[in-house]
């Protein structure tokens, strides 16, 4: 009985909750019909009086606009911009009250059928869809007046709102299309870095450094040698040191990627020689010694590996003196002064590597004036490498995006983990990882070339200077006599001597701020560099182009290898095999010693015909 009474009431609640629904239904849309055409009306109202009250169109003085203008533009778009406003509050209430309407219904009807929401369906009466319908032609009429507004401000306004509202709801990604978009991130990092990697081949023989001379130590007897330049990407592999009880004689042996280049000895070549041996990555970043006022005594080198040599010559009397390099510095050379005996003084001169390249020491072996078979061998090569760094790229993208379809279609990923973001994260450090540091995209590159040629424009206008100033004192030169090369006011006269001193005033002035201008314009390119992409000189992106250069060559080698040796190379090895027929093997080797011998004879042959054409 009390389970009937209980029925019987909800069916009673439901009854009169279903005539409120209807009498919503009867009186309410017909009165929110009547507020948003009131608001139209209004607006429409106003922007007609607005438009057509000419005389308050007043002009312009000086082509500034007056404050009363501005004042009826801010007044229009208060007014259009409130009613919409008003109008669109209104359609989202009733909404949210018919919305919550439905909902009560839904639970009444649940509870009538001792049912859950999910599985009742609450059907709409012919009344609750005129009042839909009614809403929806509302709405439309409000958002067709949207796009007819008198002031561009608002409509520009509502159309970023629109904008952000449309990507909001209907631009949710999806993988695939995060797929896509990585896709299209690594092509362009990948055109970008061919881009950066062909100009680096290109200046693959260009050494860009700065040398810094020291001060001599010692005594200045003898003939003064001065520092040789260096070869380019040189380093000091020997140091030969003939000592006796004082530096008796002083060589170095420089050597690069392809050149050699031993240079002279000098002071005493007779004596006891030491060679001090560098390893293949060492480098000399020290130079300490002892020296009296006339000779250098005793001397000692050190290295970037912390290893020093023995003392050559006397370390126990003079005045100590140590050459130490700065960082990114190494000793590439020394001058000083020396006699047919003895080296009597010293000094070091250091350099400083200010850009590298990925490519320093690879294709160093075909030279400037080299023929066109070499330079193309190395250009051939060039795109078998830029190739099978694409083939890398590709393969390491695959990789990724395997990775990340597997972690998003995986049951046992974590819920915190199994997320778009943070697979995509996920997927973007797994293929930098496997690039080993593919060069990314700078959104400064444009901003980065305008500097950088400001900067060269600033060092070019010194350089100029400079050069002016030069000859402004070369002009002077021409004046001096004796062996102090002064100004002699006897021959000359006050007045001559009075100008020349001018001058040189004049062209040290203006060598002086011509090199202002070229550090300025140093440190402007600096910082325009810095702005543009460059290949990351990495210890891992090296190794790797190292790696794909001795492929490169392997596969350059092997192309030029006959069919036989080809064959004989690549042919599998069978680890069953328990009997070899010497015979085959010293044949192949025969047939490959014969078509080595049949290249060379070709490429002498070559050679010598070209020779006897170029002479006369």
């Amino acid at each position: 009985m009390p389970r009937y009474h209980r029925l019987k009431h909800l069916h009673y609640m439901w009854q009169r909750w279903a005539k409120f629904i209807q009498g919503r239904q009867l009186f309410e849309s017909p009165g929110l019909a009547a507020t948003m055409r009131r608001r139209r009306v209004l607006v429409s109202k106003f922007e007609q009086h607005l438009l057509q009250e000419d005389f308050m169109m007043l002009p312009t003085v000086l082509d500034q606009k007056l404050a009363f203008n501005s004042f009826r533009a801010v007044f229009m778009r208060w007014v259009e911009w409130t009613q919409l406003h008003i109008g669109f509050t209104s359609l989202l209430s009733n909404f949210r009250k018919r919305m919550d309407a439905r909902r009560l219904g839904h639970v009444f009807l649940s509870w009538k059928h001792h049912l859950r929401q999910t599985y009742v369906v609450l059907r709409a009466s012919w009344r609750e869809a005129r009042y839909a319908a009614d809403v929806e032609r509302l709405r439309s009429s409000l958002w067709a007046l949207r796009k007819h507004l008198v002031s561009w401000r608002v409509r520009k306004v509502l159309r970023a709102c629109d904008h952000i509202l449309k990507v909001s709801v209907c631009s949710n990604p999806t993988l695939k299309n995060l797929f896509a978009a990585h896709t299209k991130e690594v092509l362009r990092r990948l055109a970008l870095e061919n881009r950066l990697m062909f100009v680096a081949y290109n200046e693959r023989k260009l050494h860009h450094y700065e040398e810094r001379t020291t001060l001599m130590y010692g005594g200045t007897k003898g003939i003064k040698f001065e520092y040789d330049s260096a070869i380019s990407f040189g380093h000091i592999r020997q140091v030969i040191v003939v000592c006796g009880k004082s530096i008796d004689g002083l060589s170095t042996v420089v050597k690069s990627f392809s050149e050699t280049v031993e240079g002279r000895l000098y002071g005493n070549p007779f004596g006891t020689r030491s060679v001090f041996q560098l390893a293949p990555h060492e480098l000399l970043v020290k130079v300490e010694g002892f020296a009296s006022q006339s000779t250098l005594l005793g001397l000692r080198l050190g290295t970037s590996y912390d290893r020093c040599s023995k003392w050559y010559g006397r370390a126990d009397i003079g005045v100590y003196f140590c050459l130490e390099a700065a960082p990114d510095e190494e000793v590439i050379g020394f001058h000083g002064y020396a006699a047919k005996d003895s080296v009597h003084g010293i000094g070091a001169v250091f350099r400083r590597t200010t850009e590298r390249n990925i490519f320093e020491g690879l294709w160093a072996h075909a030279k400037v004036s080299a023929d066109d078979a070499s330079i193309s061998q190395c250009d051939r090569q060039f795109s078998h490498f830029l190739q099978m760094r694409s083939c890398d790229i590709y393969a390491a993208m695959e990789r990724a995006h395997r990775l990340a379809l597997r972690m998003w279609r995986s049951e046992s990923t974590d819920q915190a983990v199994n997320r778009l973001r943070i697979v995509m994260g996920i997927c973007h450090w797994f293929f930098n990882a496997l690039t080993h540091g593919l060069v990314k995209l700078s959104e400064n590159e444009d901003e980065g070339h305008r500097i950088l040629q400001e900067g060269i424009n600033i060092r070019a206008t010194g350089e100029r200077l400079v050069a002016e100033g030069e000859k402004i004192l070369e002009s002077v030169s021409r004046y001096r006599e004796g062996r102090k090369q002064q100004l002699n006011v006897a021959v000359l006269g006050f007045k001559k001597i009075q100008e020349l001193r001018q001058n040189i005033e004049l062209g040290e002035a203006t060598i002086k701020r011509g090199k202002l201008q070229i550090a300025d314009g140093n440190s402007v390119i600096l910082a325009g560099r810095q702005l543009l992409p460059k290949i990351p000189l990495t210890d891992r992106m090296v190794k790797n182009v190292r790696e794909l250069y001795r492929i490169v060559l392997t596969k350059d080698s092997m192309d030029s290898m006959s069919d036989g040796i080809r064959k004989l190379l690549l042919q599998d090895k069978d680890p069953d095999t328990s009997y070899i027929d010497m015979k085959d093997v010293a044949e192949a080797r025969a047939n490959a010693a014969f078509d080595m011998g049949q290249a060379r004879a070709e490429v002498v042959s070559t050679n010598l015909r070209e020779r006897l054409k170029v002479s006369p």
